[in-house]
């Protein structure tokens, strides 16, 4: 049983009743929408229990696994693996870890949803000699069931951050976009982002003053469960 600190227990119990209310919700909508022959109970597909989350950011073209610093995958646990329901997008210099160049970010993010029984894959410290990294990046696109965005200034500036976000377009993945910072949608994404879901809700990115990580961790967590993927505790 995983033990959650006060203030993770307070983003979990957040959720919860977010979740309570909109079940709520859309109770009381079908009920009313619900013919005789098709119960209102019956109208909900069940969600699924188990979920993973995939961080994967793979290097400019002109860099390789080596180019990482030595000891900096140590930044980020190096659990999980290619196949997880949710990879995480994002650029290592704006939003990845400290070691790396980012604001530490992804980190933050993969440690709420990990302390929430969600486990966390990281593509670099996951890769071993020999292995061929665009391949990995491609399965993992290929597996994932939703495909997070995080999107800050120079998102789909490079060639990977661009190609992982078609691959996972062409695979129909869901796309659900955190926005850190910058314009939104990424000016070179945005024919991918401009229709689609985007956390947190309001005007202002995450990076905003106004604006509370731990809520957006439980609009995270309410919009991956929507997706069939929500916490194991």
């Amino acid at each position: 049983m995983t033990m959650l600190s006060s203030k993770q227990g307070d983003t979990f119990a957040a959720y919860q009743q977010l979740q309570t209310t909109a079940s709520s919700a859309d109770a009381t909508t079908a009920a009313a929408t619900a013919s005789p022959e098709e119960p209102a109970s019956q109208l909900a597909a069940p969600l699924q229990s188990d979920a993973s989350l995939v961080i994967v950011e793979a290097p400019d073209l002109n860099s390789s696994p080596r180019d990482v610093p030595h000891g900096a995958s140590n930044a980020i646990s190096a659990n999980g693996a290619v196949g997880d329901p949710v990879m995480i997008s994002y650029r290592v210099p704006e939003t990845g870890a400290t070691e790396l160049g980012g604001d530490g970010t992804v980190v933050r993010l993969a440690d709420s949803l990990r302390a929430m029984g969600i486990g966390c894959f990281v593509g670099e410290s996951a890769l071993q000699p020999g292995q061929k990294w665009a391949l990995n990046i491609q399965e993992a696109v290929k597996e994932c069931k939703v495909f997070v965005v995080l999107c800050s200034p120079s998102y789909g500036d490079t060639p990977w951050t661009y190609r992982e976000i078609q691959l996972a377009d062409n695979n129909k993945k869901p796309l659900l976009a955190v926005w850190h910072s910058g314009t939104y949608p990424p000016p070179k994404v945005e024919i991918w982002l401009g229709g689609e879901q985007r956390l947190p809700r309001g005007h202002h990115p995450m990076t905003h003053p106004s604006v509370n990580f731990d809520d957006i961790v439980v609009e995270l967590l309410s919009a991956l469960e929507r997706f069939g993927v929500k916490p194991t505790l």
